[in-house]
């Protein structure tokens, strides 16, 4: 019975072997640019102590640094590999898995994730195993699949939980907060925010502030509330820099971006995007690549520039494929609805909105719906097809109502966020109180005047379509 043990454990171990061969060969490889550095800190060190440091290594510089932090993990996966530790190669293939997550090689970074619970699982690290479920359950909400995001996340938060660690608590109760955030579920997403908070205060976690600074920041940019969101993003770049966080930053940095974008402020809106830019090709970050493109291309159609936004819109929708990132994809198809509508081909338009109505039917992606309803009303309208421009207006109308968020919600979360941000150390705290003021007066006229602003720029859209229409006659 021990003899056949022996004979399964050395055929599964030669199996990880095997495939983690294969990884390197599909992954680029730069342990040799950073040899010497391996070799220092493997110097005079034991097996164990050397796979240790070397992951806790990787761990810190994968957001800023991930092709170190890769070069790094792969050495510590070798050395695990060759001493026959089980626990050590948990360890070391979830750390590898790591570095694929953040520069979006999903698939890869599920396998191996799965590999590492395995592992994990038989050593009886319930740690690392839910932080292995942590990250699956947050791939899987990126490529819509939030049925099955939410359970490995609610299973993680549950181990996590009864083991008291309050820094993964947060971070868990953070990306089901996002979970819902994608399905448009604000209310329910900042719930969860408010309880990531709480957990966060515990330990002050300066990670877990950046991402919660960018995820509430968002919050707020879906109803409207500008200034704080801008508030909100900007603590997180600041606290970003503070930790070495390139990762973080970028991401904050683009919805700086949006929000400029959506204001109009187009200077503002390209410094901010470039900086994402030029970070997320530092970093090979290729999901945050494609969403910063996508804005960038909304600057090129606000200026007129609509084939040089095309472009741009057609780049990012190749890389969101690539991903499986079916949020961003109705997102991009929509944008490139979008742009055709500019150039008065309307026709064409409703086919991507359709398109990406689809996937995020399909998804149960409601933000990406309302925007689809909203412009298919738009261009039904361009098109004299009031009745069906009707139908699609109606809808948007109930479904924007159930997106938007009681004021007073948000107004309870200013003592948490503001709290927190203090732990953090941040200091520029803004006026939220007059901004929530005034955020609470629009969202009480909101959907009242909603439906005349809608028909006038559907009566704007009809005169504006007639004119054009003559003008090619001619």
């Amino acid at each position: 019975m021990l003899k056949n043990v022996k004979i399964w454990l050395f055929y599964f171990r030669m199996s990880l072997t095997f495939a983690c061969l294969i990884f390197v060969c599909l992954t680029p490889v730069e342990a040799q640019d950073f040899r010497a550095e391996i070799d220092s800190v493997k110097a005079g060190k034991k097996y164990e102590e050397q796979v240790i440091l070397l992951t806790d290594f990787s761990e810190n510089i994968r957001r800023s640094n991930p092709a170190k932090a890769r070069a790094f993990s792969m050495e510590a996966v070798e050395i695990s590999q060759v001493t026959g530790n089980d626990a050590l190669l948990g360890r070391s293939l979830k750390c590898l898995a790591n570095v694929n997550y953040v520069t979006a090689n999903y698939d890869t970074a599920i396998i191996l994730y799965r590999q590492a619970s395995k592992i994990l699982v038989q050593c009886g690290d319930s740690s690392r195993f839910a932080e292995c479920l942590n990250a699956v359950g947050t791939i899987n909400s990126i490529k819509g699949k939030f049925e099955e995001s939410l359970m490995d996340l609610e299973k993680g938060l549950k181990i996590k939980t009864s083991l008291n660690d309050q820094k993964y608590i947060s971070i868990i109760l953070t990306n089901i907060g996002n979970c819902f955030n994608y399905q448009g579920d604000f209310a329910k997403a900042l719930g969860y925010y408010k309880k990531a908070l709480d957990a966060n205060k515990i330990i002050n976690n300066l990670q877990g502030s950046v991402s919660l600074f960018i995820n509430i920041g968002s919050i707020y940019q879906s109803q409207v509330l500008t200034d704080e969101a801008l508030i909100n993003y900007q603590r997180a770049v600041t606290l970003a820099d503070s930790i070495d966080d390139l990762w973080s930053k970028a991401i904050a940095l683009r919805n700086m971006g949006s929000v400029y974008t959506e204001t109009g402020n187009i200077a503002e809106a390209l410094h901010c995007l470039s900086e994402s830019l030029e970070i997320r090709e530092e970093i090979d970050d290729k999901k945050g690549l494609a969403t910063t493109l996508t804005i960038i291309g909304q600057v090129y159609e606000s200026q007129g520039n609509f084939i040089r936004a095309n472009e741009i819109f057609i780049q990012s929708l190749k890389i969101n494929y690539e991903l499986n990132n079916q949020r961003e994809i109705a997102i991009t198809l929509t944008n490139i609805g979008h742009n055709l509508v500019m150039q008065n081909d309307f026709e064409k338009a409703m086919e991507y909105y359709n398109q990406s109505l689809q996937i995020a039917s399909e998804t149960g992606l409601l933000p990406e719906i309302s925007e689809n309803l909203r412009q298919m009303a738009l261009s039904f309208a361009a098109l004299h097809q009031i009745d069906s421009s009707e139908v699609y207006l109606n809808q948007y109308i109930r479904l924007q109502d159930s997106l938007n968020i009681d004021a007073g919600e948000l107004l309870a979360l200013k003592d948490s966020i503001g709290s927190n941000a203090a732990a953090a150390s941040e200091n520029n705290a803004g006026n939220l109180s007059k901004t929530l003021f005034a955020g609470q007066a629009v969202l009480m006229v909101f959907i009242t005047g909603l439906t005349v602003f809608v028909f006038v720029l559907l009566a704007i859209i009809l005169v504006l379509s007639r004119k054009l229409r003559k003008r090619n006659r001619r």
